[in-house]
Order: C-alpha cells, then structure tokens, then sequence
C-alpha cells in the first residue's frame, strides 16, 4: 500500500483552520470582565505629601469632614486584573496603579475616587496619562496636575502653589488663589477664573486661553500662545506695565492705553494706572483680547 500524503496546501490550510479554533475558544476568557472594588485607607496626621499615578483611570477628589481617613477607591470593570499599589516613607504617601501583564479584549470603565480629609494641607501631585482629572474645593501646600488627554476640572482651590499641564484635554477652574499658578496646555482650551495669585505663568500651544482675575495687585502675569487666542478679564482697579508681543495677531482691548497704539507695532508696551502690576503677552498667530471684568 503506498503511503497517503496530504498536499503542501491542504496542510497549511487545516493548519490555519485549527489555529482560528484555538483562538475561537480562548476569545471568551480573552474578554472576560473583572469587577474591581478595592480601597486603602490611611491617617493623614503623619503624610505632607501624596503622589498618585494612573494610566486611563479617571480620577475624582472629594472633600471629607476633617480628622476622616483619606480613602482611596478603585472600582468598576476590566478586562484586566487591576489594583492599587500603596507606600508610605517620610511623610510621602505614594499611591499607584498595578495592571496585569496579559492580552485581553474589552472595554475598560474604572474610577479612581480620592477622599481627603478637610483639614490636609500638604501636598498633592495627580499624573495620569489618558484620564480625566476633577477635584473639589481643597485648601493644600502644593497642587500638580498632570494629563495626557483627559480634562482637568476643578472647584476653586488654594494653595502656595499650582501646576497644571494638559496636553489634549483642556483646563476648566473657577477659581484659584496662590502665589504661583502655571499652566501648560496643548491642543484643548483653557478656563481658569476668579486667580488671585502673585505670579501666573501661562504656555499654550493650539489653545485658546482665558483667564480671568478676582485680583491684580502687584501681580506678575505671563503669557505664550503658539497659536491659539488669549483672552485677559482685569479687574476694574487694576493697574500694570504691558508688553504685548504678536507676529499675525490682532489685539483688542478697552484700555485706552492699549487700544490708542494701534495694529502697527509688532510690540506693544505701556502703563495702565498705577503700574504696580505686570503682563507680558506673546502670541504668534492667535488674537489678543485684554479687557476689564
């Protein structure tokens, strides 16, 4: 009897229809959905200073009556095994997310709620690389945030410092006191009123840009927008030297002092009032709108 052989491309072909089996059969536990619910819980009477960094994780901060613990809760779904990591060295309470190393199908929805007490004044530093960042009303040390494409929102906050950088996502506060705000944003509009703040440092690439001032006395505030609008609101009482920088901007405003120079210039520079303030504006190919309240 002469041996039976199977052709070269019949082979291939059941060799491809039993791969596409096994792949049949393991999509079910590819896709499969964990619940996540854990939360940490630690004292803040010993913490000056928490740090927490997530990937795509949402994160939400409450206000808790003082004395509370702060909590921090992870839940919702994955596809992947997903928790929190925790540690604590002098006085630094660094809080991150773990995520298990496998391939899995599925949609992600997972919240990060951060529950401090009222009465924490240290600092905090968010960094998340894809989520939303919102916080309540929170007097601290020092506040940074970080996103890579998610908003920042946030209810008035107070703190000796403020950072803020958004790479795709845009910045909404409506109110801030501090003696250092920075904000850095690309490509998603900026919102910030109510600053009360001695320095404001503003960089913004594709991003209009409006900030709104509760007060200005002797306030240093700075500008640069590579190509997005700029729009200042001043209080009534404000006085302060100008230099506004621009290479294909207009620039409005209801200052006298401002308006009187004309679209000629490629810099524009002056006084309003007292000049106990300063604002400097360069903007390469976004309108300059500086007005009062």
């Amino acid at each position: 009897m002469k041996p039976f052989h199977i052709p070269v491309h019949a082979g291939k072909a059941l060799a491809g229809i039993l791969s596409l089996f096994i792949i049949l059969l393991a999509l079910p536990a590819l896709a499969a959905s964990n619940n996540i619910a854990q939360s940490y819980l630690v004292k803040t009477n010993q913490i000056s200073q928490i740090n927490v960094s997530v990937s795509s994780i949402p994160v939400c901060v409450r206000v808790a009556p003082q004395g509370a613990d702060a909590c921090f809760d992870l839940h919702g779904c994955s596809p992947k095994k997903v928790w929190l990591e925790a540690e604590q060295a002098d006085g630094v309470l660094t809080v991150r997310e773990g995520r298990e190393r496998v391939i899995a199908f599925g949609q992600e929805a997972l919240t990060l709620e951060i529950t401090l007490p009222a009465d924490y004044a240290g600092g905090l530093t968010l960094d998340t690389d894809s989520g939303a960042v919102t916080l309540a009303a929170l007097t601290l040390r020092s506040l940074a945030v970080t996103t890579s494409s998610g908003k920042i929102d946030l209810a008035p906050i107070t703190a000796r410092q403020v950072a803020l950088t958004s790479t795709s996502g845009g910045v909404i506060c409506a109110g801030v006191t501090a003696a250092a705000l920075s904000i850095d944003a690309v490509s998603g509009a900026v919102n910030v009123t109510g600053i009360h703040a001695s320095e404001t440092n503003a960089r913004c690439d594709s991003a209009d840009v409006h900030l709104g001032f509760a007060a200005f006395d002797a306030a240093d505030v700075r500008v640069t927008s590579t190509s997005g609008k700029v729009t200042l609101a001043l209080p009534e009482t404000a006085g302060f030297r100008f230099d506004i920088s621009r290479v294909s901007a207009n620039v409005e405003s209801d200052y006298a002092a401002i308006e009187n120079l004309g679209q000629a210039p490629d810099v524009l520079s002056g006084q309003v009032g007292d000049a106990r303030g300063n604002l400097s504006i360069v903007s390469i190919s976004g309108d300059v709108v500086v007005n009062r309240q």
